[in-house]
């Protein structure tokens, strides 16, 4: 039996984010520091080392040598994301939010739009589905994201034939 693992789709989640997200290293310079351009102290008699500015890279709030800037990116496994689609699907069938049709033309009167995945490279079917309000996706392309934040998903039989082999997913799905 397979219980769905919301820490991994968490963490598959973060990982996604941290693919999209734009880094962008901002280094100060020194123009950019806050200190005075001035001279600290004179050159001579004070005992202390010679120094120009205090906006120099030594003392703390100058500017930086380099713009190398570590970046933590999180990681994950193949196997990570198939349970996190795999746990997404599950939790959606137990919410009775997944439907299962043969034919589009079945689905015409349907009343609320929401995510075709869909197996066939017949573009007549997916103009067909796009003109009602589906949005379309093909089974292979399948994401986390766009898993989360549909309602209602509608699979065709193939699909769940190809999507339980792929993901190995064992569950019983009873259709009214």
């Amino acid at each position: 039996m397979f219980y769905s693992r919301m820490d991994i789709v968490s963490r598959v989640v973060r990982w996604r984010q941290d693919k999209r997200r734009w880094y962008a290293a901002s280094i100060k310079l020194r123009s950019d520091s806050k200190y005075s351009k001035r001279k600290m102290y004179k050159q001579k008699g004070t005992g202390l080392a010679r120094h120009s500015t205090r906006a120099v890279s030594q003392f703390r709030g100058g500017y930086k040598y380099s713009a190398i800037k570590t970046i933590k990116r999180s990681k994950t496994n193949k196997k990570h994301v198939n349970i996190a689609i795999k746990s997404i699907l599950m939790e959606l069938i137990k919410k009775h939010k997944v439907l299962l049709v043969d034919k589009l033309i079945n689905v015409r009167n349907l009343s609320e739009p929401c995510l075709l995945i869909h197996a066939s490279n017949k573009i007549e079917w997916l103009v067909y589905a796009t003109n009602i309000g589906f949005r379309c996706l093909h089974w292979s392309k399948i994401d986390v994201f766009l898993l989360i934040k549909t309602n209602h998903i509608m699979l065709t039989n193939f699909v769940v034939n190809k999507l339980f082999n792929n993901l190995k997913l064992r569950c019983q799905v009873v259709v009214h």
